[in-house]
C-alpha cells in the first residue's frame, strides 16, 4: 500500500509543504500500524492540501450540502472512501491547508495533525464492524451509538498511535526549562471550551423548544428535528471531549466522566438533562471489545444500541417528552413541562 500526496494550495511556502510531508507519513504510519495491529486489508491512501476543504469535498462526492462549520467547531479535515463490494477502495484525505499555512497558534499545526489521524482511523473502525458482519445502516438508535463510539475511538486511537511515534508538545517551564506533554493534554482544553459553549445554549434552548411547541408555536415536526439534531450534536460533543479527557490520563484507573470537571458539572443542562445519561453510555463505548474478536463485537454492538437508546430516551423524558413506538411504525411523543 502506497502514500501519495498533493497540493492544492499554491501560496503554500516550500517549508509548509515539508512539514505536511512529514505530517502525512505520520499518519500513513499510523494507518497501517493499526491495519497491522487488527490484521485488516490497508488500502492505498492519497492525501491532499488544499485551501477550499468545503470545495475539495464537494467536488469529490458531487455533494452541495457539504459544510465544514460544525456548530462551535470547523472540521480540518475529512476522509473519503467507498467500497466495492465488501472491499475497501482508496482512502482520499481532504485537508484544510492553514494550520499549516497561516497558523494562529503553534498548537494548530498539531491539532490538525491529530484531526487528519482521527479521520484515517475511521476507515480501520469501517473495517472491524464490516468484518464483524454488523452493516452500516441498522436503524437511527443504532446508527447513532455506533457513530459516538466511532467518533470516540477514532480520537483515542489517534492519538495513541501519535504517542507511539513520540510526537509531543514542547513547553517552558517557569525556571525556564523545557518539557514535553502528551498532545491530548494540550488539545483537551479546547474541547472542553466548545462543550461548555454549547451546554451553555441548551439551557435554556432545549426547554424552551419544548415550551414554544406546547404553546402552539411551532409544529411537533419542528420541535422534534431541532431537538434530534441539537441532541446529536451534543453527544458528538461529548464523544470528543471525553476521548481527549481519557487520553490524557494514561492510567484508566484515573479516569473519570467530563461531568466530573467544576466549569461543566455546575451547568443547567448538565445537570438536568445529560450528565447521568452520559455516564452509562461513556462507561458502555470505552468497553468497546475492538481487538477481542467478531463476536465480542456484535455483544458490544447490541449493548451500545440499546444504551444509545436510552441515553437520548432520558435527555427527552428530562425535557417532558415521553416517546411511545406505534406497533404500526413511527412513535407517539406526549408533550409535558421540561424541567428547569
Amino acid at each position: 500500500m502506497t502514500l501519495t500526496v498533493s497540493i492544492e494550495s499554491e501560496s503554500l511556502s516550500s517549508d509548509a509543504r515539508s512539514v505536511f510531508a512529514q505530517d502525512a507519513e505520520w499518519a500513513f504510519q499510523a494507518y497501517t500500524a493499526l491495519c497491522t495491529k487488527f490484521d485488516l486489508p490497508m488500502a492505498n491512501v492519497h492525501m491532499v492540501l488544499t485551501d477550499d476543504l468545503e470545495g475539495a469535498v464537494r467536488l469529490r462526492t458531487g455533494s452541495t450540502s457539504y459544510k465544514a462549520e460544525r456548530g462551535p467547531v470547523r472540521v480540518t479535515a475529512k476522509c473519503l472512501y467507498g467500497r466495492c463490494g465488501t472491499e475497501l477502495q482508496n482512502l482520499n484525505v481532504i485537508v484544510d491547508s492553514w494550520p499549516w499555512e497561516q497558523p494562529q497558534d503553534p498548537s494548530d499545526r498539531l491539532r490538525a495533525l491529530t484531526v487528519v489521524n482521527h479521520e484515517l482511523m475511521h476507515p480501520v473502525l469501517d473495517e472491524l464492524w464490516v468484518d464483524a458482519g454488523i452493516p452500516k445502516d441498522t436503524g437511527e438508535s443504532q446508527d447513532l451509538g455506533r457513530t459516538l463510539s466511532d467518533e470516540y475511538w477514532a480520537d483515542m486511537l489517534a492519538l495513541a498511535c501519535l504517542e507511539a511515534l513520540k510526537v509531543s508538545v514542547t513547553i517552558s517551564t517557569a525556571d525556564g526549562a523545557s518539557s514535553q506533554i502528551p498532545l491530548a493534554l494540550l488539545l483537551v482544553a479546547g474541547h472542553m471550551d466548545a462543550l461548555e459553549l454549547f451546554l451553555r445554549d441548551s439551557h435554556p434552548h432545549w426547554p424552551d423548544t419544548v415550551q414554544a411547541y406546547r404553546e402552539w408555536s411551532i409544529d411537533l415536526d419542528t420541535m422534534r428535528q431541532r431537538l434530534a439534531s441539537s441532541f446529536g450534536e451534543c453527544a458528538i460533543l461529548l464523544a470528543h471531549t471525553q476521548a481527549y479527557l481519557d487520553a490524557a490520563h494514561e492510567n484508566p484507573s484515573n479516569r473519570s466522566s467530563v461531568f466530573s470537571t467544576e466549569n461543566l458539572a455546575c451547568l443547567p443542562a448538565a445537570q438536568l438533562y445529560v450528565a447521568e445519561p452520559w455516564q452509562a453510555l461513556w462507561e458502555c463505548i470505552q468497553s468497546a471489545p475492538l481487538s477481542q474478536g467478531r463476536e465480542k463485537l456484535r455483544e458490544y454492538h447490541d449493548q451500545l444500541s440499546a444504551t444509545a437508546d436510552s441515553f437520548f430516551r432520558q435527555i427527552w423524558r428530562s425535557l417532558g417528552v415521553e416517546i411511545t413506538p406505534l406497533p404500526e411504525g413511527g412513535a407517539y411523543f406526549h408533550v409535558g413541562e421540561p424541567k428547569r
